[in-house]
């Protein structure tokens, strides 16, 4: 839940958002799905100043909530869009929205303190009726300055956010703080292309069988299996221009403790940008780090099977088909 942010803008900016309230440019606490563009506040929070620090949300999907994610994440497509917080009132909870600025697609899934303050009343960056939402960028294990310094380079006092945004817009998953390198998303290193993926399935072509989540779990550091395709958020993966692979979850195709040794376990972790694949001509999946290929434990063909990472051999369990949705 995020909780405070510094005072960021003017009191012009303050002036505008009364402006397009006594204008009726609001948004409705409904379910309407039309296509609006208006300027917002734009701010963002992440790992390390989230109350408490960590990625907890206020409005995980697990409670119910019209919302995909059960902690704050996402790759930036419209399938798998990353969280956002504001006012419930402002935006209501499961509403996506696409930033131009940044590139990519985001979702409401926290409450933001001072969202709430700037369209509730006289908050701490202008209002009542100031359109103001709190991007998620990540950060974990990163430096803390960094993240901080990263969420100010960002933030924007007033620029266009589309509200129900159509499917088909430009999307860059660059993640927008790397906590690998410490380094800041560059909104001008954009080329403009798609960049998203599609989300669609990944079959085992010796098996017939999907990969998916033991369990079906959202929780990072679940082991990555084979299974009968169900058609499950576990099953439907994003092949990011980034490398990175994402599930409906939210978390990354990765292997347990960035092993990079031959029968490591497959996994899904939290994005940062560091679980890099290639998907091959040839069927085959490779990790960037290790350079061994996407496999079956074993070689099993039975559903349950763990996926792991081993020499590439040309061996059937080392076959894959990327479907697009």
């Amino acid at each position: 839940m995020r909780l405070t942010k510094r005072r960021l803008t003017t009191l012009a900016i303050g002036l505008l958002g009364v402006a397009l309230t006594l204008l009726g440019l609001t948004v409705s606490s409904g379910t309407a799905k039309a296509s609006t563009t208006r300027n917002f506040l734009v701010t963002l929070y992440g790992w390390p100043d989230n109350s408490p620090p960590g990625n907890d949300i206020a409005y995980p999907k697990s409670d119910g909530n019209p919302t995909i994610h059960n902690v704050a994440s996402g790759t930036g497509t419209f399938a798998n869009p990353i969280t956002y917080a504001t006012d419930k009132a402002e935006l209501p909870i499961g509403t996506k929205v696409y930033y131009p600025f940044l590139h990519r697609y985001f979702i409401m899934e926290d409450d933001c303190v001072e969202c709430d303050q700037d369209w509730t009343g006289h908050g701490p960056d202008g209002g009542p009726g100031l359109f103001h939402i709190d991007l998620w960028i990540g950060g974990q294990n990163g430096n803390t300055n960094d993240v901080i310094n990263c969420e100010d380079d960002l933030t924007q006092n007033s620029e266009p956010v589309i509200v129900n945004p159509p499917s088909n817009e430009p999307v860059d998953t660059t993640p927008l703080f790397n906590s690998s390198t410490n380094t800041c998303y560059d909104p001008s290193s954009f080329n403009g292309g798609g960049g998203g993926g599609t989300a669609g399935t990944i079959t085992g072509n010796h098996s017939g069988l999907c990969l998916s989540v033991t369990g079906e779990s959202t929780a990072p550091k679940s082991t990555a299996d084979i299974a009968t395709c169900d058609g499950s958020s576990a099953q439907n993966w994003t092949v990011n221009s980034d490398g990175t692979i994402a599930n409906g979850s939210g978390l990354c195709l990765s292997v347990s403790g960035g092993s990079t040794a031959p029968k490591a376990t497959a996994d899904v972790f939290t994005c940062s940008g560091a679980q890099h694949w290639t998907v091959n001509s040839n069927g085959t999946i490779t990790g960037v780090s290790s350079g061994l290929c996407l496999s079956v434990s074993g070689g099993a063909t039975s559903s349950g099977s763990l996926a792991d990472i081993y020499t590439c051999n040309g061996s059937a369990s080392e076959n894959w088909t990327v479907n697009s949705g």
